[in-house]
């Protein structure tokens, strides 16, 4: 049985966190992988607002903010900086449930992750 992968990439959107979104980046651990969150995926940018009626933190509309902005802008940069992001969310889907030859897979993925250099 393999253990756990390490990996400096996004858990949530696949960015390499060394070169890209390294700023409020935070740990991130799942079943089979250990990895980060980037800035832009923790949330941590996004303002919550303070509902005067209810006495409570809006969180909810935080998130909302937070979601729209990374499925309308952040992938599409992510993508277009790193070709196997797309890859390597969708594998993110069942990591729950890798197999040992799955995480055989990530690793080689991981190992040769392209950056787009400028220009291409």
């Amino acid at each position: 049985m393999m253990t756990s992968i390490d990996t400096t990439l996004c858990l949530e959107c696949g960015a390499d966190t060394i070169g890209y979104g390294f700023v409020n980046r935070i740990p991130s651990s799942n079943t089979n992988i250990e990895g980060y969150r980037c800035g832009t995926c923790s949330g941590d940018w996004a303002e919550e607002e303070f509902d005067e009626a209810t006495g409570e933190w809006d969180t909810e509309s935080k998130w909302d903010e937070v979601d729209k902005y990374i499925d309308n802008v952040h992938i599409p940069e992510v993508d277009s900086i790193y070709p196997d992001a797309p890859a390597f969310r969708k594998l993110m889907e069942s990591e729950e449930s890798w197999t040992d030859e799955d995480k055989k897979s990530v690793e080689i993925l991981i190992k040769n992750y392209r950056v787009k250099k400028e220009g291409e």
